[in-house]
């Protein structure tokens, strides 16, 4: 959802076609609808992102029938390991 200055507000949605644990996909994911929806000449007051149907770790329930793709993120494994030794916002992935 990107929010104009005069409150105008625009929202778009993308479902991922697989399932993911992986925090550079979903970064990904929005970073490409913001710049579909995005125009250089409006002010823009706020931008919210809203992730739906979340799991933890490997729990999803995959389908016999549906071709999914389970992915296993090491760099997120290894941002989460950074995170519990020198605190929350002690690394930032980059666009």
């Amino acid at each position: 959802t990107l929010r104009t200055k005069n409150f105008q507000t625009f929202e778009t949605n993308f479902r991922l076609p697989f399932a993911t644990n992986s925090e550079t996909t979903l970064l990904k994911a929005a970073t490409n609808l913001v710049q579909k929806m995005y125009h250089p000449n409006v002010i823009y007051r706020s931008l919210g992102v809203t992730l739906k149907n979340l799991f933890f770790g490997k729990e999803k329930q995959i389908s016999l029938f549906d071709q999914e793709k389970f992915e296993d993120d090491k760099i997120s494994h290894l941002i989460d390991k950074i995170e519990e030794k020198f605190g929350k916002d002690s690394i930032k992935l980059g666009v």
